[in-house]
């Protein structure tokens, strides 16, 4: 009897720890299998791209600086300008009324372009001049004011090249045609490149590049409307 009840006891005291043992077991794997999965790691960041390698306007005309900082891309609808790491896109919009409206990337007018027939002019949103752009036979004038006092000048009258003039009248450069494969060379009056050009015809527009005190939004609108008219 006294081994009956020793034995008794015994299972007694096993059991619930059996049963605890087993519930503790079951809770464990509760809890791990619906755990969230830990996170992964984050993506490693892909090292950016130099601007000027990859310009992404397809089938546009690409002007580059000579210190590679500097990419302006001019297509049919869009332009592109890379500046100090940044870059600023602006659209093209044609109006029936004739005028072209330039965008920013969030959807602004940036600029709008009134045709002549001398030329034509590039005003704020608002219709204040920005710039007017005259046409000779012989010669293109940019200026600020409506008389064209103290413009810029680029000369075409030559097979090879067109020259470029400050509003001093003192030549600044010139632009020296190609042809393609070899890229348009936009010069400085000592004889460096300032800017190369691929993908464009031979043009005096890309000398206005050369008019640094001009923003540089607005010396691409005026290339690509000079670049319209065949100039």
């Amino acid at each position: 009897m006294k081994n009956l009840a020793l034995t008794l006891a015994l299972a007694l005291v096993i059991v619930p720890f059996a049963s605890c043992s087993k519930n503790e077991d079951a809770s464990s794997r509760v809890s791990f299998s619906s755990a969230a999965p830990p996170p992964a790691p984050p993506a490693t960041a892909a090292p950016a791209t130099t601007p000027a390698a990859q310009p992404s306007a397809t089938g546009a005309a690409i002007a580059r600086s000579a210190t590679g900082t500097e990419v302006v891309s001019i297509g049919a609808s869009r332009i592109e300008i890379v500046s100090g790491g940044s870059t600023t896109t602006l659209a093209i919009e044609a109006k029936e009324t004739g005028k072209r409206k330039y965008y920013d990337g969030r959807g602004s007018q940036l600029a709008e372009v009134k045709a002549s027939d001398t030329g034509f002019k590039v005003r704020t949103p608002g219709g204040a001049l920005l710039w007017k752009v005259r046409l000779y036979d012989d010669k293109i004038k940019v200026s600020d004011n409506e008389e064209n006092l103290s413009a810029w000048v680029l000369k075409t009258g030559y097979p090879d090249k067109a020259k470029i003039l400050d509003p001093s009248e003192a030549e600044i450069g010139d632009v020296r045609f190609a042809s393609a494969p070899d890229p348009i060379r936009v010069r400085t009056a000592s004889g460096s490149d300032a800017w190369t050009v691929e993908g464009g015809r031979a043009s005096a527009a890309w000398g206005v590049l050369m008019m640094e005190p001009v923003p540089a939004a607005h010396r691409a609108i005026i290339v690509t409307e000079l670049l319209a008219r065949g100039r």
